[in-house]
């Protein structure tokens, strides 16, 4: 997949570093965008990106790019999602992924109106813990869930047998 990443903070770092490693899954970085020319040049020097953008514009607009990380700080993630969605481009957004369900349900909208693919970048929600959880949940064993509010917490132990799920 070719991948452009909007914004040039450390959480985009973080980012680029992971997809920098998974190139012989077929995933590449192939351009960044930034409010600033500086900052995108530099960020793309640092991990080897061909292509740099002085706007998050122009990266939604570049034809090679498939699939855009939004990495900008949250009051601007369903602004940014709406404008990488509308060109055509499937979108992985940092957290939160809007700051209203409003927000978030006219984004998928318009991801489903484009058969396009759109996720939070919530990790958690990929552990095997999780299938397990819906596996439960879905059995009835403990009864349904329900909630109009949700808080997760998630504690790392370091296990000399390896990680325990």
């Amino acid at each position: 997949m070719k991948w452009g990443i909007l914004a040039t903070g450390t959480i985009a770092k973080k980012f680029a570093s992971t997809v920098e490693q998974m190139g012989a899954e077929g995933e590449q970085l192939v351009a960044v965008g930034s409010r600033h020319l500086e900052s995108a040049q530099a960020f793309a020097q640092q991990y080897g990106i061909p292509r740099c953008y002085d706007s998050y514009e122009a990266l939604a607009a570049d034809p090679e790019v498939e699939t855009i990380y939004i990495a900008t700080p949250n009051t601007l993630h369903y602004e940014n999602c709406k404008l990488c969605l509308e060109q055509g481009k499937h979108v992985l957004c940092e957290k939160p992924f809007t700051i209203s369900p409003e927000q978030a349900r006219e984004l998928y909208r318009l991801a489903e109106e484009k058969h396009l693919f759109l996720m939070e970048a919530f990790w958690i929600w990929l552990l095997p813990l999780y299938d397990r959880l819906r596996q439960i949940l879905a059995a009835g064993t403990i009864g349904g869930a329900e909630a109009d509010h949700l808080s997760v917490r998630l504690c790392c132990l370091r296990c000399p047998e390896g990680p325990q799920v």
